[in-house]
């Protein structure tokens, strides 16, 4: 399944869950600074990063696999 712009997630974070929808996806690697911490994910055609606007307004980096 392809994620795109837009699709709304929710993941398992820690011993919760965490919802929010895709800003942004790339496919290729991608550094993002996101509450004064550096987070680099490397995204690939198939498997592409997630720049994820969660659902409390904050804002994280995830890559499926």
């Amino acid at each position: 399944m392809m994620i795109k712009t837009g699709t709304q997630l929710q993941s398992k974070w820690g011993i919760g869950t965490a919802s929010g929808k895709v800003k942004d996806t790339y496919a290729q690697k991608v550094t993002k600074t996101i509450k004064d911490n550096v987070v680099t994910k490397h995204g690939e055609f198939g498997n592409k990063a997630l720049y994820i606007q969660q659902s409390d307004g904050d804002f994280c980096a995830k890559k499926r696999k």
